[in-house]
């Protein structure tokens, strides 16, 4: 067996001392409120100074996978979390064997409820939409993602980009995915090279990149759920006019801040409520783009302890819909609206776009695209584009 952390380091994580009660600490903290516990989880081991940072790295992976591998915690009837941790130190060491003969098990008997780390209702979920791939959804959603790259074409090209980060001893791949994306190889520290401080490249999936480059180059768009812009910034690079809206003031601001760094003009707007739109928004937008909330099963990944929201699937639906529905009112005449969400559930997806098209009256302008962790190595994300009639 590959030892994958050092067994020096291994033994320190398993005695009484700082990394195990930092861990434990953050593991208790990510079941008490889950919504919350990446950020809380990144903030803490900032503030852990006393580790050093290959310690700090350690609890990150640990913590994340006690979250990934819950149902294998489950079947081996560990539930004490210093358990847990044990286990999961063990088997990083290569010292034990216990939890991957285990995720064998699990696989070979159809335990899907255990692999994914969902309940049972969720498991039926995933394999109603997705088949005979659930089980490698499963499994691809429990590794780490890659970091991912999008290069600000405004100021660079990937080929120039990836020279540079070689240089710095950073090394990358094309994605196949999106023409715009270097995957970095292993780990990195990205945001702390002078690329990234130049606005040369933001952090983002290529799944991500590939809904954005839905959008044809230039003309207005409006992003309608933009968040912290990832999408705004990569319209942007490409060309566009960019109106940027969300409910959230703290992630406007936040945009604001990355497209000053990428050199990007994006007019940001605060949505208030669900009312109607403004007025000089009806009919305004050639393109509107709905990058809607959603139960977040495509980012497992990265965001393990979103497995808590995804019963919730129905009703993020719902949102979807009545969301997609106002923003349509924004659409030019021969107008597109593209609605994106990064699940993998039906009913987020193909149902969801169906009831729009029922409410609205509209058509699709093509097949309904979908990418996945075990089929392209990208988050989970959903995107169709529909046609306001002219």
């Amino acid at each position: 067996m590959v030892a994958l952390v050092d067994p020096r380091l291994a033994h320190r994580a398993r005695a009484p001392g700082r990394i195990r009660a930092l861990a434990l600490e953050l593991a208790e903290a990510m079941a008490q409120d889950p919504s919350r516990s990446t950020g809380r989880v990144r903030a803490r081991l900032r503030e852990a100074r006393h580790l050093h940072s290959a310690e700090r790295r350690l609890v990150a992976d640990g913590v994340f996978d006690l979250v990934r591998w819950q149902g294998i915690f489950g079947r081996l009837g560990l539930s004490d979390p210093g358990a847990r941790w044990d286990a999961w130190v063990g088997w990083q060491s290569g010292e034990s064997q216990l939890l991957p003969d285990e995720i064998d098990r699990a696989v070979a008997g159809g335990d899907l409820a255990a692999v994914a780390g969902v309940p049972a209702e969720v498991a039926a979920a995933l394999s109603e939409s997705l088949g005979e791939s659930a089980m490698a959804f499963a499994r691809a959603s429990n590794e780490r993602a890659p970091v991912v790259l999008r290069v600000n074409v405004a100021r660079t090209d990937r080929d120039r980009l990836a020279l540079q980060l070689a240089d710095r001893g950073i090394a990358t791949d094309a994605s196949p995915v999106s023409v715009h994306a270097l995957r970095v190889r292993g780990r990195a520290n990205v945001e702390g090279t002078p690329e990234f401080r130049g606005g040369l490249f933001e952090v983002q999936d290529d799944a991500s990149q590939a809904v954005a480059a839905l959008v044809a180059e230039g003309g207005p768009v409006l992003d309608f759920c933009a968040g912290a812009g990832g999408k705004s910034l990569a319209l942007a690079a490409r060309g566009c006019t960019v109106t940027a809206a969300d409910v959230r003031p703290a992630a406007l601001a936040e945009l604001e801040r990355r497209a000053a760094r990428g050199g990007h003009r994006i007019a940001t707007a605060r949505l208030e409520g669900t009312g109607p739109l403004p007025l000089s928004w009806r009919g305004k937008f050639p393109v509107v783009l709905v990058d809607a909330p959603c139960s977040g099963t495509g980012v497992w990944r990265r965001h393990p302890e979103l497995r808590s929201r995804a019963g919730d699937a129905a009703a993020y639906a719902d949102e979807q819909v009545a969301i997609a529905v106002r923003a349509s009112a924004a659409v030019a005449p021969g107008g597109t609206l593209v609605l994106a969400t990064c699940s993998v559930l039906a009913i987020e997806g193909e149902r969801a776009i169906e009831r729009v098209l029922g409410e609205t009256g509209w058509s699709r302008q093509e097949p309904d695209q979908r990418w996945f962790p075990h089929v392209h190595g990208t988050d989970g994300f959903f995107a169709a584009r529909i046609r306001r009639p002219g």
